[in-house]
Parts: structure tokens; sequence; C-alpha cells
């Protein structure tokens, strides 16, 4: 009898591979933690015993060492400990280029005078982890708080920021940003060896990069060696003379048409005039305080002028608040003027005291349309669109064919200026995202940090100064994703003794 040949055992059953949960979409990743919870149910295990609410060392960087003392007092809170953060703190400095150092100089016309400041060591390693998903950069300054800030405005998921590369004590006009330029006074490393100051690092952020630069009217003048808003041709953008601001003229030249108070080849930086941001921010509150303090006054007079004043000016604590506290009026205190109606209380207050005509009444109702528009357009962080770049020329010729009778004031630059910001619109279509308006909402940070946090470095002013800058770009930072460092960061980490990774010893450079 022939034996029958033995049928082959069935192949088992073949696993698919499933999809990393990164890869998945919104609904994969709702089915697949679904299937999870019941996975853990069927054995026991709660869903919450396996989550860890801790933030990362990088996320408590921004507070400051006495806040994360508070915290962790708090039964139920728990972040990363102290020695944790200092190692996060040296990551980032191999990792985003947050290393900073201190400098002096000698003050212009003060002998015997030094002035501090601080720097990042390679600014362009920095700016190229922490903007690298900005769909712009604005290269600008300012003084506020005694202090001039140098830096990057860029924009990180929707929201703006300011990335200070170099602060020192001192104004931001001619004298104390030429002393800058000393040879060695800020000896950049890294990606930025190849830059001799701070405004190499920044031209090459303009040319590289087609940046903007911001800013107000006497930084963009000083910067660009222009004569001022106070000169025969006050604009820096174009030739207009100032008989006929709200007139059309040629742009300037590239260092050709230089105006300037030094020789043209003096700027400090070099930019084609349709990238200048034309001061936005400083528009706003320059055309609506030249219409309350002037036209308004004119309307009800100073004293009842004043008492309208007094129901939304803000009371700021001795040293906190800005030059705003002494002359007219900030951006939030106008922008409650608009919300809480007092143009109305303006036109009741003129026909009670001047028994005010119909056509006043409707110069104070154009006069608060007018500012009710420009902070609708000036400070508008979105993306233009055709529609709104009407509206926004359309405001433009409303003002310039009805500003001297209806406000019975004379035409002032920045209603030039006004001009240039709805051409920047039209051509970029941003504005208010490219704006000086970051730098102006940093000085608060920064005097924050260097009047409270830091006060108990008073006796070391090189420190205290370094520990502001470095806080301020470690805290922007941190808000990259840090958890998977470069293979060369990780091997420098390794080769650093446990002492070393405590503490990151500043650099102090003096110049004569």
């Amino acid at each position: 009898m022939e034996s029958q040949a033995a049928s082959p055992l069935p192949a088992p059953p073949r696993m698919r591979s499933k999809r990393p949960y990164e890869l998945l979409g919104p609904t994969q990743r709702w089915k697949r933690r679904n299937k999870a919870r019941v996975a853990l149910a069927d054995i026991g295990v709660p869903v919450s015993a396996l989550s860890d609410p801790r933030p990362t060392a990088a996320a408590v960087l921004a507070l400051s060492t006495a806040d994360r003392r508070k915290i962790r007092t708090i039964k139920g809170l728990c972040i990363a400990g102290e020695q944790k953060i200092a190692e996060s703190k040296i990551a980032l400095a191999y990792t985003h280029g947050t290393r900073t150092a201190a400098f002096s100089f000698s003050r212009a016309g003060e002998a015997g005078k030094m002035a501090i400041g601080a720097y990042v060591c390679d600014p362009l390693l920095l700016l190229r982890t922490v903007a690298t998903e900005s769909r712009f950069l604005s290269v600008g300054g300012d003084k506020g708080g005694g202090f001039t800030k140098l830096g990057v405005t860029y924009s990180a998921q929707s929201t703006q920021h300011f990335l200070p590369l170099l602060v020192f004590e001192g104004n931001d006009r001619y004298d104390d940003l030429h002393a800058l330029r000393t040879p060695r006074i800020t000896p950049f490393s890294g990606q930025s060896a190849d830059h001799k100051d701070i405004y190499s690092v920044l031209q090459y952020v303009i040319t590289q990069y087609h940046a903007f630069l911001n800013g107000d009217w006497p930084f963009i003048s000083c910067i660009l060696q222009h004569k001022g808003h106070a000169s025969d041709y006050p604009c820096p953008i174009c030739i207009v003379p100032k008989e006929k601001l709200l007139s059309k003229a040629a742009y300037r030249r590239l260092n050709l048409d230089g105006n300037s108070l030094h020789e043209v080849n003096d700027a400090f930086l070099s930019i084609p005039p349709e990238r200048i941001v034309p001061t936005p921010l400083h528009l706003y509150l320059g055309i609506s305080n030249r219409i309350i303090f002037d036209a308004f006054k004119e309307l009800i007079g100073e004293e009842q002028l004043a008492r309208i004043i007094s129901s939304i000016k803000t009371k700021h604590s001795a040293g906190c608040g800005g030059l705003s506290d002494l002359y007219k009026l900030n951006g939030p205190e106008i922008s409650r003027w608009i919300r809480r109606g007092r143009a109305q209380e303006v036109a009741m207050v003129a026909s009670a005291v001047n028994n005010a005509s119909k056509v006043v009444e409707a110069k104070i109702e154009k006069m608060a349309e007018w500012m009710k528009k420009l902070e609708y357009f000036l400070l508008r962080h979105s993306i233009w669109d055709p529609v709104e770049l009407f509206r926004f020329r359309a405001l433009l010729d409303d003002i310039y064919a009805h500003w001297r009778k209806t406000t019975g004031d004379n035409v002032f630059p920045k209603l030039h200026m006004l001009r240039h910001a709805v051409e920047f619109a039209e051509r970029y279509q941003i504005l208010g995202a490219a704006s000086e308006a970051q730098i102006e909402s940093f000085h608060f940070g920064f005097n924050t940090l260097y009047h409270k946090q830091h006060r108990n470095m008073s006796h070391q002013p090189f420190e205290r100064v370094r520990r502001c800058l470095a806080d301020s770009v470690v805290a922007q930072a941190a808000a990259v994703p840090v958890d998977e460092f470069s293979s060369a960061a990780s091997a420098l980490l390794q080769l650093q003794t446990p002492a070393k990774l405590t503490r990151q010893t500043p650099i102090f450079l003096c110049a004569a």
C-alpha cells in the first residue's frame, strides 16, 4: 500500500506592522487611544497611572528660581530639580546658541565713564533655531528703561516675538551706537565668528534673509544716518520735502540719496527703502494723540479734556511706566478711549460748553471713526486681503482730503508716513506683524528681569545685565523642542562634569 504524502502545515498568519502614532491622522490617533484605554482597563490599570503631567526642565526655564521654589511647596505639583534645569540651560547653549557674554565701552563725550552691555555669542545659530518657521524677519532696535536693545522680530505659531541679540546701557543715538564698532568688543563665535560687530550680523540677516528694518522714527533715521523727521526731507523712505508732506515722492536710491548727518558710507545698516517698516505702532499713537490733545482740546478746553483723560489713564508704579506717563497716551490707553466712547463724551461737553453745531459734532464723529480704523489697520497682525487693502487706501484718502478742515491742525510727518504704511501693506500683505510693537513690549519684560528678578546682583552689574539677556533668549529657545539633541551636542554634554553643568561662567570683555 503506498503511503500518502503528508499535507503541508498552514502558514502562520502574517501580522501587519502598525504605523507610528506620530504619522497618524487625528481620527486614527483617536481610535488608537480608545484601544489603549480598553486594553489598560482589561488588565486593571487606570490611564492616569501611566500619564506624566510633569513639565520638562526646558518648559520651566522662563520662571525665576524663586517662582520654581514656590511651585515645589505645593503638593501635587512636581517640576524638574535645579540640577536638571541647569543641565537644560547648558544643553540649550550647545544646541540653540543661547550662550551670552558681557562687555563694556567708554561713553562718548564722558571721559572715564564706562557703559556696560551683554550679547549673544552666536546670534546666527540662535536665530536659525528659534525663527526657522517664521514667515518674515525684521531687524530693529529701540531704547527703553535706560538700555538699548538690538535684535530681530520674528513670528512663531502666529505670534510675534522680539529676539534680543545685544543690549547695552545707553541711547539709540549715533555716539553710543558707534561705540559698538570698537574692534573685538563682541567677539562672536560658532556660525557668527566671521562677523566683527553686531551690525555685520544684522546686515547679514537683511541681505541673506531679505529681512525688514523696524523701530521708531528716530532709530531708523539714526541707523541709516538720515537727518531725521525735523530735516528738510524728513522721510527716511522717500525724498518728499517738508513743505509737501501729503504729496507722493520717489523712493530714496540706495547709497545715493543720503541726506545724512555723517558720510553716507558711515551708515550702520544698508537696506532698500521699500523694506523699511513704516512705524505702524507710532503712527497709531502719534495721529491719535494729535486728535485728542490738539483737536479735542481746542473744542472743549484743557481742563475738561484732562477730566475725561483721567478716567482712562493707567496708574503705573514708580519707575514702571514709559514716557507716556508724562506725555500723551500709550496704546492701551488710546484703545480704552475708543472702547469706552470718550469721543461721544467730548461731543456732549462741546455741546454744553460752546453750544456746538451739527458741523462740530460731525467733525468729532469723523475723528473718532479715524481713530477706530487706524487701530484696526495699523495694529492688525493677520495677512491682508484685497478688500482690507482697498479699505485701508480709502482711509488714507479720507484723512488726506479732510485733515486740516476736520482737525484744524497742520500736517505733520507721521501723516506722510501713513502713505508708506498703505504701500507696505499692499506690497507685502503684512504690516503690524512686522512692526516695532514687539520691541516696545520687550522693554517691560527686560525691566522686570533687571529691577526685580536680578536685583540681588546689583553689586555685579556685568553679571546682572548678562543674566537678564540670557533669561530673555533662553525663554524663547526653550519653546523649541530640545528633547532630541544632536549627536555632537550629546557628546559634548557627556564630557561635562556635574560641577561644570551647574553653572555657565560668563565672559567679561572691556574696551578702553
